[in-house]
């Protein structure tokens, strides 16, 4: 990824850019460590200059280097959030789903139909048509009697419901 690192004035907030692109796996705490200074501190100025909070823009470093992975290699989705900085795969499954609106094996799946178009970026993943063979799940509901209804048994609670 190229960053026009020098548009921004604190050279801390360049530094810390300089060290999200290159290592999208950094927790911000690790990363405040790096540049000497305290969580807090990282945190106003990176707002204050990027316009968005360190975390929100660690977490979109974590999943772009996740879908630039998952399109261009053959590594295992869990190796690929190991790899960008999540310790378990569900929670990087819902991270990367609320970012591209699909799971990491969808997309990685669409990547190779997105080859073809040479923009990944502008793909849109629609649900595959139900077949006739494989019926649509129906959700089962209990229907209740309303008490109009009810028998003069069924009021005294002598019938089991």
């Amino acid at each position: 990824m190229i960053n026009s690192f020098n548009s921004y004035n604190d050279f801390r907030v360049r530094k810390a850019l300089q060290i999200l692109d290159c290592e999208p796996n950094q927790t911000v705490l690790g990363l405040a460590r790096q540049l000497r200074l305290s969580k807090s501190r990282l945190s106003h100025l990176f707002k204050a200059q990027i316009g968005i909070s360190v975390k929100s823009y660690v977490v979109s470093r974590r999943l772009q280097e996740a879908g630039r992975l998952l399109l261009t290699g053959a590594m295992e989705i869990k190796e690929i959030a190991y790899r960008v900085g999540y310790r378990h795969g569900p929670s990087f499954a819902r991270a990367f789903k609320a970012q591209f609106g699909a799971t990491p094996n969808r997309y990685r799946k669409a990547g190779t139909l997105a080859a073809t178009m040479d923009q990944p970026h502008l793909l849109i993943l629609t649900p595959a048509p139900r077949s006739a063979a494989r019926p649509a799940r129906v959700r089962s509901e209990l229907i209740r009697a309303t008490p109009a209804s009810r028998s003069p048994a069924q009021k005294r609670g002598s019938l089991a419901s």
